[in-house]
């Protein structure tokens, strides 16, 4: 049985990448489109703007909402942690914009 368990695993294993093409191999953005549009992006970003996307908080106690919602509107925060989903995050930004 164990040896059952350990070639699932295996297989399971073995068969990751080829998902993972599946499910993200078809993006509309070609790799040139990719590329032009991060270039445009980071030129248009402030230093601050870049240096604040590299920035990783955590919501939490030592972190109150009302903090993260200034760092956010002010470009300090580049990704939250212990956030419910994306959605989330995204009404968070979206209600710092209006």
């Amino acid at each position: 049985m164990k040896w059952l368990c350990s070639v699932g695993v295996a297989v399971s294993l073995a068969m990751q990448p080829a998902l993972a093409e599946n499910l993200f191999g078809n993006h509309p953005l070609t790799p040139e489109a990719r590329d032009a549009f991060v270039t445009d992006l980071l030129k248009k970003m402030t230093v601050d703007e870049k240096i604040g996307q590299l920035r990783l908080i955590s919501v939490g106690p030592d972190n109150p909402k009302e903090a993260i919602r200034e760092m956010i509107k002010d470009g300090q925060v580049g990704a939250i942690f212990n956030t419910v989903t994306r959605q989330d995050f995204r009404q968070v930004q979206d209600q710092l914009k209006a």
